[in-house]
């Protein structure tokens, strides 16, 4: 017979609740090594919605990411306010249309010819 400490509340196995949610865990991170991008920032970006909703404080978040982040990007609570409002936003129809997308891009390459490619200002330094 399983010990009192092995056991949840309502008789359900803890230890098999933790696999499972291990497995899971694992399944999605496996996932999203192969995912693309576009595909593991949205997750992102759901991750910091449900921290968010969950009650963790939004410098606790920015310092996990900028902890973790593969390319030493820096995070703070202000990114982490955008990407939740990125998410409210996007219940409802994205806020960045794939139509718009393009005749932005469009017009930048014709007026700028390309010379601001892959390049952004940090806010720091704004």
């Amino acid at each position: 017979m399983a010990s009192k400490k092995d056991k949840s509340e309502n008789g359900v196995f803890t230890s098999a609740i933790d696999g499972t949610k291990k497995a899971k865990d694992w399944t999605k991170d496996q996932i999203d090594k192969v995912s693309t991008p576009a595909s593991r920032s949205g997750n992102v970006v759901n991750r910091v919605a449900r921290l968010v909703d969950a009650g963790v404080d939004p410098d606790v978040i920015a310092l996990q990411m900028r902890k973790n982040s593969p390319r030493g990007n820096t995070y703070h609570k202000r990114d982490i306010y955008a990407y939740y409002k990125l998410y409210e936003d996007t219940k409802t129809r994205a806020p960045l249309t794939e139509k718009v997308t393009r005749a932005l891009k469009n017009d930048e390459v014709r007026n700028v010819a390309g010379k601001n490619k892959g390049k952004i200002d940090s806010p720091e330094n704004s």
